[in-house]
C-alpha cells in the first residue's frame, strides 16, 4: 500500500473513524484494514484482485458516480501504490462490473 499516513487520516476523519498513533505506515493500514474490513478490486493487467480499505471502495465509487473519475482514480493510486494505467483499469473494470 502506497498511502501515506496524512491521506488515510483523511478518510478516517471521513468516516468519522479514530486510527491509533502508530509511527509507521504499515501499522496503521493493517490495523485499519482490520477495524473497517476491505475489499477487493480486480487489476485486469496483474491477473489478480488486491486488498483495499472498504471505506476507501465506497469513496471511490461516490467520487466515480459524481463524475469524479480522475479522483477516484487518484485515490486507488494513492491507496494502493498501483501505476496510472492500472488503477485507470480497475476502477473502470469495478465501475462497468458492479451491480446496480
Amino acid at each position: 500500500m502506497d498511502m501515506d499516513l496524512g491521506q488515510l487520516m483523511k478518510v478516517v476523519r471521513k468516516a468519522s473513524l479514530e486510527l491509533p498513533n502508530y509511527e509507521d505506515r504499515e501499522s496503521a493500514l493493517d490495523f485499519y484494514m482490520t477495524l473497517v474490513g476491505s475489499s477487493t478490486i480486480y487489476v485486469p493487467d496483474q491477473g489478480k484482485s488486491i486488498s483495499v480499505p472498504q471505506v476507501v471502495m465506497a469513496e471511490m465509487i461516490r467520487l466515480w458516480t459524481d463524475g469524479r473519475k480522475i479522483w477516484a482514480i487518484k485515490l486507488l493510486r494513492d491507496t494502493t501504490g498501483l501505476g496510472l494505467k492500472d488503477a485507470k483499469e480497475a476502477v473502470e473494470h469495478h465501475m462497468e462490473n458492479a451491480p446496480e
